[in-house]
């Protein structure tokens, strides 16, 4: 026959089961020490002991070191005792060494007597719930500190339109550039800034309906401030969804590019009159000039015998200046031509263009005796095919050109790759440029004094040279250290692909 369970005795049994049993909470008992003295399947889950490893050891086990260096644990149950209940969230430590956020209660046990027996001890592990608040914290601090960004940025007008193309947000480059502060400008169409041949167009509604399709719209074009001022403005206009993917709005960003427009509509004054200018030597200079040309050789067919010393000198000036003449107006036409035409770029073979080069100077190379060293290969370069014909055209003839009296001229030309850029190197023997000559010397019409050689230039060889580098994305720079020992230059061009 079985005896029955004392009730009292049936309900401990099955509530010590169902504490050792639950795993989402550790549940353990403590002595007036702190000493753990059960160890349920939760604490075994959360802290990684088993009950053998861990009873009988202290609680401070659980606690990182900079809560034992302030005593916490021994803090906890004096005010569990005082105040008959302590709870708190804060870092644990497992087994393993990696810490846990955990939600502790520590609750004071007295017996029938109102002694205190022990503590029950509750953790819950609350990691991730700390994870996901921090990660929103996170967020909200990192909206605040982009809205406060945004807000204060100056350079651009950066806001925020409703779906309509209503205004919502304003910040200070928009007050800025627009002219509008945010209580004049909320709640306002967006088509306010608008030229009224862009109204009459209904350009807003156009790009807004781009925006939609396309996810973005950009463009260049004239604006309108607060005073009825029109500046040139870059304008984006970016669509934004929601995660259901229902339009929200649009984020539009506008640069007040004003100065840039009136700049280039300079240069573009320079271009056409610098084409006009070159129109007018091809046309109404080279004229008269080809009259001094034709009528000097037809005194020279006649023979100059009968002409007397002094007039035979004029004569010989007449021609040297004709000469001179043609050779300065054709270098302003190449001069031209650099700085105007259309501008095709790409991957240039280096080795070929400086092999037609030296092929187009044969005569003068001979007639000289100089010799040219190419280190080879010669890396391809990212370029124009004619412009670098101009410039190694210039180079290597001044190279041959101006040396001292009696001396040959010895060229040597190289190339190194360096990251993204192509050095090309060309040092000749000749009569050098002194440093305070190193700006001046690729400026248009600039002559600088050329020693003893004798050899005279027009002053536009090196300013071509200048403008066709820069105007292929490169530099050209001069290294000369001694006078009459040689001249180096240095010229730096992408590599194709850049």
């Amino acid at each position: 026959m079985v005896e029955p369970i004392e009730p009292e005795t049936s309900s401990t049994a099955i509530y010590r089961m169902l504490v050792e049993q639950v795993r989402d909470y550790a549940i353990f008992m403590l002595d007036n020490t702190g000493h753990v003295m059960t160890w349920n399947e939760g604490a075994r889950r959360f802290k990684g002991y088993e009950a053998r490893e861990i009873i009988g050891k202290h609680f401070s086990i659980f606690y990182p070191k900079q809560d034992l260096d302030h005593d916490k644990p021994a803090r906890e149950l004096k005010l569990a005792v005082e105040l008959g209940r302590y709870e708190d969230e804060g870092w644990r430590v497992r087994k393993d060494g990696t810490r846990f956020w955990a939600n502790v209660i520590i609750t004071p046990l007295r017996d029938a007597a109102g002694k205190l027996s022990g503590f029950a001890k509750v953790t819950r592990d609350l990691t991730q719930r700390k994870l996901q608040e921090e990660s929103i914290q996170h967020l909200l601090e990192s909206e605040e500190r982009f809205r406060l960004l945004v807000e204060q940025v100056k350079d651009y007008a950066i806001f925020i339109l409703d779906a309509k193309g209503t205004i919502n947000s304003w910040n200070q480059g928009a007050r800025r550039i627009k002219g509008y502060t945010s209580d004049e400008i909320l709640g306002k169409h967006f088509s306010i800034f608008y030229t009224p041949e862009d109204l009459a167009a209904d350009k807003p509604a156009r790009e807004l309906t781009f925006a939609i399709r396309e996810g973005r719209y950009e463009e260049e074009g004239w604006r309108v401030r607060k005073d009825g001022t029109r500046f040139w403005a870059s304008v984006v206009i970016t669509t934004l969804w929601d995660k259901r993917g229902n339009l929200t709005g649009f984020a539009k960003v506008t640069r007040d590019l004003t100065q840039r427009k009136m700049e280039e509509e300079a240069l573009r004054q320079k271009t056409r009159d610098l084409q006009s200018f070159a129109h007018t030597i091809s046309h109404d200079l080279r004229s008269p000039l080809r009259s001094i040309r034709m009528s000097s050789d037809l005194i020279t067919s006649q023979g100059t015998e009968n002409l007397t010393a002094d007039q035979q000198a004029y004569f010989a000036r007449i021609c040297r200046s004709a000469q001179t003449m043609e050779k300065l107006l054709e270098g302003i036409l190449q001069y031209s031509q650099v700085s105007t035409n259309e501008l095709e770029s790409g991957s240039i073979s280096l080795q070929d263009v400086v092999k037609q080069v030296v092929d187009l100077l044969e005569s003068e190379i001979q007639r000289t005796g100089a010799h040219v060293q190419i280190t080879s290969p010669l890396p391809p370069v990212k370029g124009n095919r004619t412009l670098l014909i101009q410039t190694f055209s210039n180079l290597l003839g001044n190279a041959i050109k101006y040396v001292p009296e009696g001396r040959k001229p010895e060229i040597r030309l190289w190339a190194e790759t360096k990251d993204n850029e192509v050095d090309i190197y060309l040092r000749d023997n000749g009569i050098g440029i002194e440093e305070r000559y190193f700006q001046r010397i690729f400026n248009l019409f600039e002559r600088v004094p050329t020693g003893s050689s004798g050899a005279a230039g027009t002053g536009v060889g090196l300013a071509i040279v200048q403008r066709a580098i820069e105007r292929m994305g490169g530099k050209v720079e001069v290294q000369s250290s001694v006078l009459n020992e040689g001249t180096t230059f240095l010229i730096s061009l992408p590599v194709p692909g850049q």
